[in-house]
């Protein structure tokens, strides 16, 4: 500016065309960054560990492990996946967790 002076209230939003500043064109956030209640929308999957995530990067990632059918539970099979087992034989679990013993099913011996 130089020995120039800039007049109050003679920069202006619209003369700084604030809206067509990429957030790239600035440093790194310093502090947490609060969204006021708005979304960030139109976001890239991730690609490396420490990205954020989409929301279908997410459901897609647990897809498999997001439902389960009435009265089964999840058992790591031998090569470490999930698979959705129903407890039979000598015990059974209903859908709220409850485990019984059934009849006959302990002996004397």
């Amino acid at each position: 500016v130089g020995t120039a002076e800039i007049i109050d209230a003679n920069v202006t939003d619209a003369k700084l065309d604030k809206a067509n500043i990429p957030l790239s064109g600035f440093g790194a956030a310093t502090a947490n960054i609060t969204m006021g209640g708005f979304q960030l929308n139109n976001v890239a999957e991730p690609t490396a560990a420490q990205d954020a995530a989409t929301r279908n990067y997410v459901d897609n990632a647990v897809g498999g492990v997001n439902t389960l059918a009435n009265g089964t539970i999840y058992i790591g099979d031998a090569t470490n996946t999930a698979q959705e087992i129903a407890i039979n034989g000598d015990a059974l679990v209903d859908n709220t967790g409850l485990l019984t013993i059934q009849a006959d099913a302990v002996g004397t011996t």
